[in-house]
């Protein structure tokens, strides 16, 4: 397993849904750096890791996303969608 396959691993399980949520949502400044920890779960092809992401950001979540003022929303957007 690669060192961003390790690390995204470890960051859904030690940081959560609420703190990776919340880095999103809104003016949050944390929109590439979830959309990272997305491609590294996608390419470190890490199944459960995937799942539960991919449950943190349902449809309420994404319009959320959509409707704030991120940075990065857009890129962060394609990188949901791949999960």
């Amino acid at each position: 397993m690669s060192d961003a396959a390790v690390f995204a691993s470890q960051f859904v399980n030690i940081v959560g849904k609420e703190a990776t949520v919340n880095m999103c949502v809104g003016d949050g400044n944390g929109a590439f750096v979830v959309a990272e920890l997305c491609e590294a779960l996608v390419r470190g092809d890490l199944v459960e890791e995937k799942a539960t992401v991919k449950e943190w950001f349902g449809a309420k979540v994404v319009q959320e996303i959509e409707a704030g003022q991120a940075k990065g929303k857009r890129v962060l957007l394609e990188k949901i969608a791949l999960l």
